[in-house]
C-alpha cells in the first residue's frame, strides 16, 4: 500500500478519536472549573492564542475550602478524615 492510504487511515482515526472525545473533555473541565468557582464558560479561553495556559493555571490551582455555588467540596471530607 502506498504511504498516503496509511496517512489517509490515521488521520480518519485521529478525526474520530477527537470527535468521540469532545464532550467529555468539556465536561471534565466544566466540573473542575466549577470546583474553584469558575463557570464552565471559561473553556471558551481554549480557542485563544494563550487562553490555554490560563486554563493550565486554572485546573492546577487547590478547590474552594467552603462550599460555593455549585456544590460543595468534593476534597473537603477526605481532608478531614485524614486529619489534614
Amino acid at each position: 500500500m502506498p504511504l498516503g492510504i496509511y496517512a489517509l487511515y490515521y488521520l480518519l482515526f485521529y478525526f474520530c478519536t477527537r470527535t468521540v472525545m469532545v464532550i467529555p473533555n468539556f465536561s471534565v473541565g466544566a466540573r473542575r472549573l466549577h470546583n474553584i468557582g469558575k463557570t464552565g464558560w471559561w473553556q471558551l479561553l481554549n480557542f485563544l492564542p494563550f487562553g490555554s495556559i490560563v486554563l493550565l493555571v486554572f485546573f492546577i490551582i487547590e478547590s474552594e475550602e467552603k462550599e460555593n455555588k455549585y456544590g460543595p467540596n468534593p476534597h473537603s471530607e477526605f481532608k478531614q478524615a485524614i486529619g489534614y
